[in-house]
C-alpha cells in the first residue's frame, strides 16, 4: 500500500509552527520509529508501531466510507488504542468525536445524531452499546490494529487509496459541553487551531525546560478539550504515560505513579493537586519539572503552596473549549496571588462591558477572544449558542474582529494580569468539567416525582459540591430521583439531592439560590446507630466533612456530596481518628457507609 505521508519532508523533534499534530508525529515517528510514545495498562507502543497502527485504521476507513470532516466517533475505554483511534481518524481526513461509554444513552444517542457521526470505532466488549447508536461499526482490537469492519444496511463501503493531504482548515474534533437549551452543544474545532494551541504550549510551557526527557502524563480524560494538549507531546518526540481511572481518582495511587514512571510533566485540574497535597504528597509533586493547572480556579492556599516549589515550574492556564484548550497563563511565580496571566502571542483578550466596549484597568468586564484558536462554532447552534460567536467594531480597526464570548468576568490588575472573578451565566466547572446548571435543572424535571427544582454551585475554599433542591410528591423518594438523574447524565452532573416544601423566589422572581444554599443537604432517612466506637468515630467524620446532619447506613459517600477531594480529607481524618492504614479508595470500592465502616475495621 503506498504511503503518500513517505513524501513529506522530514521534520525535527520540536516540531514546526505550521505543522498539524499528526503531521508532527509522522515526522517524528520516520526519525525515531523504535522510541516509546504511548504507556499503559502493561502494553508499550513505539512511534513505529503507532504509526503503522493508525495508518492501518486510516486505510480501513477510508474503504468504510469516510471522507473529508466525516465525524467519526470513538467509543472506548480509557486506554493507549483512544491513540491509535484518533491518528486513524484524523489521517483518513475525518473529524474524532469522543463518547464515554459510562455516558446515559439518552445523552450518547443526542452527540451521535446531533454530529451527523458517520461511524463509531469501539472494541467487542462494547459492540452491544455501539449498535445501539445505529452507525457503521469499525471493531479495534486491543492492540490497536483493525479486526473487521462492519458496515450497516444501506451503506456502501467506499476504496481505498491514499490519504488526503494535512489540511489546516479541516475540522479536527467535534468536543460536546453541558448546554444551556438541557442539551450538550458540540463545539467545532480546525486542525490549525489546534496547531496554534500546541505551538504556545511549546513556546511557553516546555521548550524553555532544560534537560526535559519528555515524559508525560496522560491524565486528563478524552472527553475534554485538556486531552488535546497533552496528546500534542507526540508530535514533539516524548513519550505518553496513561493514568487508569482509578489512579486518577486515588491521590495515594496518583503519587505512586508520578514516582514509578518519573513523570516530568502534569495537567491536572486544582481538584485533583489538591488531594494529592492533602494526602501528603507534596514531595511527589515537588519532583515534576512541569506542573500545569487549567479547569477551575486556583484556591488562595493552593497557589501559595505550589508557589514554593523551587524544582517545579507552575502554571495556571485559561481557556474554554470553544477558544482550543486555553489562550492565556501565568506561572505561579509572577504572581503572589491566583490569577490567569496575559494572552499568548496571536491571541487578543478584551474585557468588554454589556455594550461590547472596552472596560478600563481595574474594571470587571467579560472576557471575549480574537485569535486563531477560535472553534469554527457550534454543531446546530440555537439562538443563545450563536450570540457567543459574534463580529465586534473595533475603535481604529478597520475591519471587524472575529470574537468569542466567555461569559468568564474579570479585571486587569495592576501587573497587566487578568484576575478572574467568575461567571455572567449560570454555567459552572465541576471536577474540572463545564456544567450549565440549567441542563440539571432540564434532567430533574423530566424525572417522575419531581414538581420544581433549581440548582447551584456551593463552594467553600476546598471543593464545589453541585447541589440541587427538589419539591417532590409526597411517594417520591429521592432514591428514584437518582436513578432516574443517573439514566440522563454523566455522574459529575449528578447532583446532592435535597428535598424542600417549596423553592423559595427572589424579588427578581427567580429561585433564591442564596437563600437555599443556607440549608443543609438532604439526609437520608434512619439515622444510622451511633453504638459502635468505631461507628461512632466515623460517623463523626462523615457528618464534618460532608457538612450533613446525619448519615443513614445506605447513604452513598458520593450521594451525599462527596468528590474525590472530600475522599482524601475523610481519609486522612479516618486515619487519625481510627490509628488505621486506611488507603483514599476504598471509599470508591465500599461507598455506603455502613459497607464502608465493615471495610475499615477489618483493616488491620
Amino acid at each position: 500500500m503506498e504511503r503518500n505521508e513517505d513524501r513529506m519532508k522530514q521534520v525535527p523533534d520540536a516540531g514546526g509552527s505550521h505543522q498539524l499534530l499528526h503531521e508532527g508525529f509522522v515526522g517524528i515517528a520516520h526519525r525515531h520509529p523504535g522510541r516509546p510514545a504511548v504507556v499503559g495498562g502493561g502494553t508499550e507502543f513505539t512511534y513505529a508501531e503507532l504509526d503503522e497502527g493508525s495508518h492501518a485504521l486510516a486505510h480501513t476507513l477510508l474503504a468504510a466510507g469516510v471522507r473529508p470532516e466525516m465525524p467519526v466517533a470513538v467509543l472506548l475505554p480509557r486506554s493507549a488504542e483512544l491513540l491509535t483511534c484518533l491518528l486513524g481518524i484524523w489521517r483518513a481526513g475525518g473529524a474524532y468525536v469522543p463518547l464515554d461509554p459510562r455516558a446515559p444513552l439518552d445523552r450518547l444517542l443526542h452527540m451521535v445524531e446531533d454530529s451527523e457521526i458517520f461511524a463509531v470505532l469501539t472494541t467487542a466488549h462494547l459492540r452491544p452499546l455501539a449498535e445501539s447508536l445505529g452507525r457503521t461499526i469499525i471493531e479495534v482490537g486491543l492492540d490497536g490494529n483493525t479486526l473487521q469492519t462492519v458496515t450497516s444496511p444501506g451503506d456502501v463501503a467506499g476504496t481505498t487509496g491514499l490519504l488526503p493531504q494535512p489540511d489546516s482548515s479541516r475540522l479536527a474534533y467535534v468536543l460536546f459541553t453541558s448546554g444551556t437549551t438541557g442539551r450538550p452543544k458540540g463545539v467545532r474545532v480546525e486542525h490549525g487551531s489546534l496547531t496554534a494551541m500546541a505551538q504556545a504550549h511549546e513556546n511557553h510551557l516546555y521548550a524553555p525546560l532544560r534537560s526535559f526527557q519528555g515524559r508525560v502524563a496522560l491524565n486528563n480524560p478524552a472527553t475534554t478539550d485538556a486531552f488535546f494538549s497533552e496528546f500534542a507531546h507526540l508530535s514533539y518526540g516524548r513519550t505518553l504515560y496513561v493514568l487508569d481511572e482509578d489512579t486518577r481518582r486515588d491521590p495515594d495511587r496518583l503519587a505512586a505513579f508520578l514516582d514509578r514512571h518519573d513523570i516530568e510533566a502534569l495537567d491536572a485540574t486544582p481538584t485533583q493537586v489538591r488531594a494529592l497535597l492533602i494526602a501528603g504528597h507534596l514531595e511527589a509533586v515537588g519532583r515534576l519539572r512541569c506542573l500545569v493547572l487549567g479547569g477551575e480556579p486556583v484556591d488562595a492556599r493552593t497557589w501559595s503552596t505550589l508557589r514554593a516549589l523551587s524544582q517545579t515550574a507552575v502554571y495556571n492556564l485559561y481557556g474554554p473549549t470553544e477558544c482550543t484548550v486555553d489562550v492565556m497563563g501565568a506561572a505561579l511565580s509572577d504572581s503572589e496571588s491566583p490569577v490567569i496571566g496575559r494572552p499568548w502571542p496571536g491571541t487578543e483578550v478584551l474585557l468588554l462591558d454589556s455594550a461590547l466596549q472596552p472596560v478600563p484597568d481595574g474594571a470587571s468586564g467579560e472576557i471575549c477572544v480574537s485569535g486563531p484558536q477560535l472553534a469554527r462554532g457550534y454543531v446546530r447552534p440555537g439562538p443563545a449558542e450563536e450570540a457567543r460567536f459574534t463580529q465586534l467594531n473595533l475603535p481604529g480597526r478597520t475591519q471587524a474582529v472575529r470574537i468569542y464570548r466567555t461569559g468568564d468576568l474579570a479585571r486587569r490588575n495592576s501587573q497587566g494580569m487578568l484576575d478572574l472573578l467568575g461567571r455572567a451565566d449560570d454555567q459552572v466547572k465541576v471536577r474540572g468539567y463545564r456544567v450549565e446548571l440549567a441542563e440539571v435543572e432540564a434532567a430533574l424535571r423530566k424525572c417522575s416525582g419531581v414538581l420544581d427544582t433549581a440548582v447551584a454551585l456551593q463552594q467553600s475554599q476546598a471543593s464545589s459540591t453541585l447541589m440541587a433542591w427538589v419539591v417532590t410528591s409526597a411517594t417520591t423518594e429521592l432514591d428514584q430521583v437518582r436513578r432516574q438523574l443517573s439514566s440522563l447524565l454523566p455522574d459529575y452532573m449528578v447532583p446532592v439531592l435535597a428535598v424542600v416544601p417549596r423553592i423559595p423566589m427572589a424579588v427578581t422572581g427567580k429561585a433564591d439560590v442564596k437563600a437555599l444554599l443556607a440549608l443543609s443537604p438532604a439526609q437520608g432517612p434512619c439515622p444510622l446507630s451511633s453504638s459502635t466506637d468505631v461507628r461512632a468515630g466515623l460517623l463523626n467524620v462523615w457528618k464534618v466533612v460532608l457538612d450533613v446532619p446525619e448519615v443513614a447506613p445506605q447513604d452513598t459517600f458520593f450521594d451525599l456530596g462527596g468528590d474525590s477531594l472530600k475522599a482524601t480529607q475523610m481519609t486522612m481524618r479516618c486515619r487519625q481518628e481510627t490509628g488505621k492504614r486506611i488507603p483514599v479508595r476504598l471509599i470508591f470500592d465500599h461507598p455506603a457507609f455502613a459497607d464502608y465502616c465493615l471495610a475499615v475495621s477489618r483493616l488491620g
